[in-house]
């Protein structure tokens, strides 16, 4: 990337930014349903401004502490955090990525995906049409030693555990019928964090 073109992505971030706070003052609170709190940190990752992108990611999580996020946010909080050195938030954002999105990762390190049987996605965010698109790869130079980090993070017998319970919660909601049962069942899956 020459030097030109990152400034203007610095000079992007810095109205967008601009964007969202003259909403907030202006109204208060935030209506982003153009998902500019989305691009800042896209933006931030394509210059490789971690420390930017940790910055800002500090704003996000305070100003919007319940936000779901989508798969690619989650991607590029991960390696914000690696980047950062700040491991544990790195590994609960790459657990975050996985659970709005099961092909995610495996798209990261191969490229490709299978689909998974006996899970049907709730949302467009969990399909694997969606994860194909994740313009992020292992093996892009800039992303080995994140992917090296990512394999074990992923290998680990906690994160194991979770990412276990997941599929046999999305196993057991498939053919559980709307009920108490079935509302327990979503709250223990979104109950889950590493």
């Amino acid at each position: 990337m020459t030097p030109a073109q990152i400034t203007r992505i610095q000079t992007k971030i810095i109205k967008l930014r601009k964007v969202l706070a003259a909403e907030r003052a202006r109204f208060g609170g935030y209506d982003d349903s153009a998902g500019r709190r989305y691009t800042i940190l896209n933006l931030y990752v394509s210059v490789a401004d971690y420390k930017g992108a940790a910055v800002y990611l500090r704003w996000f999580f305070k100003n919007f502490p319940d936000d779901s996020g989508f798969p690619f946010f989650w991607v590029e909080a991960c390696m914000t955090y690696f980047y950062t050195n700040k491991l544990d938030q790195a590994r609960s954002m790459a657990f975050n990525a996985f659970i709005s999105n099961p092909y995610t990762w495996e798209v990261f390190f191969t490229g490709t995906a299978d689909k998974i049987e006996g899970t049907d996605p709730s949302s467009n965010w969990e399909g694997l049409e969606l994860a194909l698109q994740l313009p992020y790869r292992a093996n892009q130079e800039q992303y080995v030693d994140f992917g090296s980090w990512l394999q074990d993070c992923l290998a680990e017998p906690k994160m194991q555990e979770l990412i276990q319970a997941y599929f046999d919660l999305n196993l057991k909601l498939s053919t559980t019928p709307v009920g108490p049962l079935r509302t327990s069942l979503v709250e223990m899956l979104y109950g889950l964090k590493i």
